[in-house]
């Protein structure tokens, strides 16, 4: 190509971009036009410079129900349940999210449209809306927000809030939690004791009979001796019987509340558990009446911590048991977090706990009752016929005929 064809062909190119270039930048300003200037802001203005000493208590609550956290010294707790401390990470979690939430855009301030983002006040009769509130001394509201549904198209923590007093609502980035219920907001963990540890089990009813022991005597291994097994029966599963041993290897609670079983009516089982390294852990249960007769009633337990003799030994792993200041510490919390309550238990581990000795038994072998005799006739089988009478009284077997007085085969006459 020529030189003069080269000229051309580049200054058609510098008219061709221009105009190209025009565009682009035109977008890009609009771009940033449309782009909300709330975007990046705090969504919550009034909690940027809170500080911890600022806290009181903390409030949630739906159109089911509502949970409150109150401070008390340097740990939070659940006023509805006696006191009992709440979970401090779940604490931090939402006063952090509720910090760091921040604009994404603005929506809409019609409140004919406010459920259609779930921002319906629950005093309102919103469905999916959960108010929360962050309160210092005196209950005094430091800051109120909705939170209403979850944008997951536009980002995996997006969610529609919208500030209490306020008709604008806002998506925001970094969702807190917005649990409404008090079970979520415990530690529901009351025991964690590996089953390895666990060096015998007694398990009292109110029966003498129905309750039995479990005891391992060496460290090293897995199973238990059941005791007493009455002479001539088998036990079950070993799974089924040793289940008790292993329910506080993750005992949980699915509620709690301040007080003892005193006052409680129903069945009624005491478990002993002590373990290799001198651990020693009392739970009471009751379990109270059911609806009906096949579904049996919640069951409430106590714990009591002690000591017992300490053994030597190492785990099955071959990792040593947890020495005495280790045993003596987690005695001293086991008593902090269980000591004045009583916790309600899943209903699998009362199923566990409430199993009587004979339940573990293999049933007896149902003894067949012998077969009735039969009753001998009288009178002749079908395929036989009578034997005939002679006149004398004697029967005499004359075949299919039949005998007359005279002896022929003939009746006389």
């Amino acid at each position: 190509m020529t030189s003069k064809g080269l000229a051309i062909m580049a200054g058609a190119l510098v008219v061709l971009g221009v105009p190209a270039f025009w565009l682009y930048t035109k977008d890009r300003a609009g771009w940033a036009a449309d782009r909300d200037p709330l975007s990046g802001e705090p969504a919550l203005p009034a909690l940027a410079d809170l500080r911890p000493g600022d806290l009181a208590a903390l409030e949630l609550r739906d159109r089911d129900g509502s949970v409150r956290i109150e401070k008390k010294d340097a740990s939070w707790v659940l006023p509805d349940k006696g006191g009992y401390p709440a979970r401090t990470d779940r604490v931090t979690e939402l006063v952090r999210g509720l910090q760091t939430m921040r604009v994404m855009e603005r929506g809409t301030s019609r409140p004919d449209k406010f459920d259609r983002v779930g921002l319906v006040a629950p005093d309102d009769g919103g469905e999916e809306s959960v108010l929360v509130r962050v309160l210092g001394a005196d209950d005094r509201a430091i800051g109120e927000v909705l939170l209403g549904n979850r944008a997951f198209d536009r980002s995996e923590d997006a969610v529609w809030i919208r500030r209490v007093g306020e008709d604008q609502t806002l998506l925001a980035s970094g969702a807190p939690p917005r649990e409404t219920s008090a079970a979520d907001w415990f530690e529901k963990s009351l025991l964690k004791i590996p089953s390895q540890r666990v060096r015998s089990v007694a398990v009292e009813f109110a029966e003498p009979d129905a309750g039995y022991s479990l005891v391992r005597d060496d460290p090293s291994g897995f199973g238990f001796t059941f005791a007493p097994l009455p002479e001539g029966r088998e036990l079950v599963e070993e799974w089924r019987y040793t289940a008790v041993a292993r329910a506080v290897a993750a005992l949980n609670s699915e509620d709690v509340e301040s007080g003892d079983l005193e006052t409680l009516e129903g069945e009624r089982v005491h478990v002993h558990y002590e373990t290799y390294d001198g651990l020693a852990v009392d739970l009471d249960a009751v379990r109270l009446p059911g609806a009906t007769d096949v579904a049996p009633g919640p069951v409430w337990a106590t714990l009591a911590v002690g000591s017992c003799e300490r053994f030597g030994g190492a785990l099955p792993q071959g990792q040593p048991f947890p020495d005495a200041t280790a045993v003596d510490a987690e005695r001293a919390d086991l008593a902090a977090r269980t000591g004045g309550w009583r916790f309600r238990l899943p209903a699998a581990v009362g199923a566990n706990l409430f199993a009587q000795r004979e339940s573990l038994l293999k049933p007896l072998p149902v003894e067949q009752p012998p077969p009735a005799p039969t009753e001998e006739s009288d009178g002749p089988r079908d395929d036989e016929s009578a034997p005939a009478v002679g006149a004398d009284g004697s029967t005499e077997d004359r075949g299919d005929a039949a005998v007359g007085s005279d002896g022929d085969g003939t009746s006389g006459g």
